[in-house]
C-alpha cells in the first residue's frame, strides 16, 4: 500500500495497474492507432472527473505509460 494524502491509498494501485495491463494486452487488437492509451484506459475504467480515483488513475497512466 502506498501513501496518499496522509494515509493509505484507497485502492491497491499495483493490483489496479495489473488489471489495466491485462486489459490492454488482451484487447490490443481492438484499439485504433488514433486512440491514446489514456483514452482507452479511461473508457474502460471510468472515474468521476476530479475525484481521487481519477487522480490515482492519471498517476497510474503517467507512471506506466508515459
Amino acid at each position: 500500500m502506498a501513501w496518499w494524502k496522509g494515509g493509505d491509498v484507497p485502492i491497491d494501485v499495483w493490483k489496479f495497474l495489473d488489471q489495466i495491463e491485462v486489459y490492454l494486452e488482451k484487447n490490443q487488437a481492438t484499439f485504433t492507432s488514433e486512440q491514446s492509451i489514456a483514452e482507452v484506459v479511461k473508457a474502460k475504467f471510468p472515474c468521476e472527473v476530479g475525484s481521487d480515483a481519477e487522480k490515482i488513475l492519471d498517476w497510474i497512466i503517467s507512471y506506466r505509460f508515459s
